[in-house]
């Protein structure tokens, strides 16, 4: 049995951008019949969710929200998500409150002890929330971050006093950039407002009336109020905060000193202590698609719905374009002819027709920086490859591919399957090496099943590593 082998370097195919990579990495626009590889495609955001909770966000909010979602937090330890859990917490009550219960209890009638007694301790009590991470332990307690009866004031204890001097400066600057465009405008006015006063000395008292009627402009308010940087202003202080008198003579220990990925994971704050930390919100992440810059067709698209791993649009290579795998292990030899077996494997459910010519582009494979060419003698005429079936077993292609003509020189033919052919290639490496490599071209037919009189045809470079090439 043959052995496959397989890799995503041994054989590159060349894009329409004369780009080699591996098929797998590669799209076939099916409205331009070229191959297409990332570059030449466009990359796009289709929708935003959050990985968590799988909620999809409106393109708007989530530039709101600056990417983060607004219902999931996660660990600022281990980054994992955090869970919310939950105990029920007694009211305390002040003495005078105690004192006016007491006179109130002694006014009103006594209650029987029993069931409604046991009712009303239950309503004084309270539920409370805090956050763990079911990884590393880590709980909002930890930090000294009190209970919550709802989940939005941990979402009030991730953002900083920081957080709001940010906004606070964004605004203010915004204010700026409004102040300069009315500026702008104002210089723009009076240069108008002079154009206008010119035309108007030069035409006549009758058309005067008419003319300011139909140039006049309205009036803009430019005042923006006081300095817009008012208040806001950083101010260093004369005498900052010095380091602890002890600090190149202690010890340090490490379960109480942060790392730098958890330093980081909140870098206005950047805190030092563990009790520094609070939990983080989950970043949201975007579902891309991919276009062709030719046409402008979508060539990968996903699902809309962020839990689904499926795909709408996946125009891949690999399924419209015939792969090509070298089937046995090869030795070879330098000056000496060395048989090649590699096998095409037809991706389509109808037959396909392929044919071989010599690579002569000389510049394409200068510009893709592959060295150590060696000398190859391709099969020549078309060859038929059958297509796959799943309705029929391999038994019954071969007998039918047994009656029917292959096309070509059978000397070359080695083995012929249901959706493969194996064909032998002559290849004299010139000099040792430990990257030997052979370059054609295979021209491959197949008719569209929906069209019967369209055809598909497709001329790919490829380029295939045979390994190390030693003297004999």
């Amino acid at each position: 049995m043959a052995m496959t082998l397989e890799c995503e370097d041994r054989v590159q195919y060349a894009c329409s951008c004369a780009t080699f990579s591996s098929l797998v990495y590669q799209y076939f626009c099916k409205y331009c019949v070229k191959i297409r590889c990332p570059e030449c495609a466009t990359t796009s955001v289709d929708s935003f969710y959050c990985p968590n909770c799988f909620d999809t966000v409106p393109p708007l909010e989530a530039k709101s929200r600056k990417g983060r979602c607004k219902n999931c937090l996660k660990c600022p330890r281990c980054s994992c998500a955090l869970s919310i859990r939950s105990h029920v917490a007694a009211l305390t009550t002040s003495p005078k409150d105690h004192s006016s219960k007491k006179q109130d209890s002694m006014l009103s009638p006594r209650k029987p002890m029993g069931r409604s007694a046991s009712v009303g301790n239950v309503k004084g009590d309270i539920k409370k929330l805090y956050l763990q991470c079911n990884f590393c332990q880590w709980t909002t307690r930890q930090s000294n971050i009190p209970d919550a009866k709802n989940v939005s004031e941990f979402q009030e204890a991730a953002t900083s006093d920081i957080h709001k001097r940010v906004s606070e400066l964004v605004i203010r600057y915004k204010k700026i950039a409004l102040q300069d465009k009315a500026e702008r405008d104002k210089a723009k006015l009076s240069r108008r407002l002079k154009q206008h006063m010119a035309l108007l000395e030069t035409t006549s008292k009758l058309d005067k009336a008419s003319l300011i009627s139909s140039r006049s402009v309205p009036a803009q308010s430019l005042d923006l109020g006081k300095d817009p940087l008012e208040g806001v202003a950083a101010e260093a202080s004369p005498d900052p905060e010095p380091l602890p008198p002890n600090i190149y003579a202690d010890i340090p220990q490490l379960d109480e000193v942060l790392g730098l990925r958890e330093r980081l994971q909140s870098p206005l704050k950047c805190p030092h202590d563990p009790s520094e930390l609070r939990p983080q919100p989950v970043l949201i992440l975007g579902k891309r698609l991919r276009r062709c810059k030719g046409c402008d067709h979508i060539l990968c698209k996903s699902e809309y719905n962020p839990s689904s791993v499926r795909f709408k649009i996946q125009q891949v290579a690999l399924h419209s374009v015939p792969s090509v795998k070298v089937s046995r292990p090869v030795e070879l030899s330098v000056d000496n002819e060395n048989s090649v077996i590699l096998s095409f494997n037809n991706p389509y459910p109808h037959p396909i027709t392929i044919s071989f010519h010599p690579c002569l582009d000389a510049a394409l494979l200068k510009e893709s920086g592959f060295k150590n060419f060696a000398k190859v003698t391709i099969p020549d005429g078309d060859y038929q490859v059958s297509g796959i079936d799943d309705a029929l077993f391999e038994d019954s292609f071969q007998e039918q591919d047994s009656q029917s003509s292959l096309g070509g020189n059978p000397e070359y033919i080695v083995n012929k399957t249901a959706g493969k052919l194996a064909l032998k290639f002559l290849v004299t490496p010139t000099k040792a090496a430990d990257d030997t490599k052979i370059c054609f071209i295979f021209k491959f037919i197949a008719a569209v099943p929906e069209k019967a009189d369209e055809y598909r045809t497709l001329d790919v470079t490829t380029v295939i590593n045979l390994g190390q090439a030693t003297v004999a």
